[in-house]
């Protein structure tokens, strides 16, 4: 976490759980309600090690050589984990506006989704709101609410919606 930049506060109410072994995507925490069908995952991904290997390929370029900055592959990291965990579909998803992504996170690009999520990374959920969170230079962050019911996902992500942020410059 302190690697990727940002700071968590684990839920109110809700049990920690351990991960499901998954070819999906990987998340290094997870909560779950103690008497509804409810659960928030957290995956972090810090860009330091990216950066470096970044520099020393700038450093040693070869003509024709082609490298593109890690800062710049938010939306197809993105986007490559929304068709991961939904078993291939890529719907139609809201972008947060800059002022709301660093007002809400501190970050610099944000995105958000609703996909059923398929194979072993659904855990037997019928939905699930993806939220997914950059920082120049410092990560990614990425949330996972999982619920059977929309209106109590929905209800549920409310009060815990900012629970992952990156820290103030």
């Amino acid at each position: 976490m302190k690697r990727a930049g940002m700071v968590f506060t684990p839920p109110d109410g809700l049990k920690p759980v351990s991960p499901i072994a998954n070819d999906q995507m990987n998340w290094e925490a997870a909560y779950r309600h103690p008497r509804k069908k409810f659960e928030v995952r957290y995956a972090i991904r810090p860009m330091d090690h990216q950066l470096e290997e970044y520099e020393t390929a700038e450093q040693n370029k070869k003509e024709g050589d082609v490298n593109i900055h890690p800062n710049k592959w938010f939306r197809q990291v993105f986007e490559m984990t929304v068709l991961n965990v939904s078993g291939g579909q890529l719907p139609d998803y809201a972008i947060f506006s800059s002022d709301a992504v660093k007002k809400e996170f501190n970050g610099d690009w944000g995105a958000t989704v609703t996909i059923p999520p398929k194979g072993d990374f659904a855990g037997g959920y019928k939905f699930c709101l993806f939220v997914f969170i950059h920082k120049d230079d410092k990560g990614d962050g990425y949330v996972f609410y999982m619920a059977d019911d929309k209106d109590l996902l929905l209800e549920s992500m409310k009060p815990i919606f900012h629970s992952l942020k990156f820290l103030m410059d």
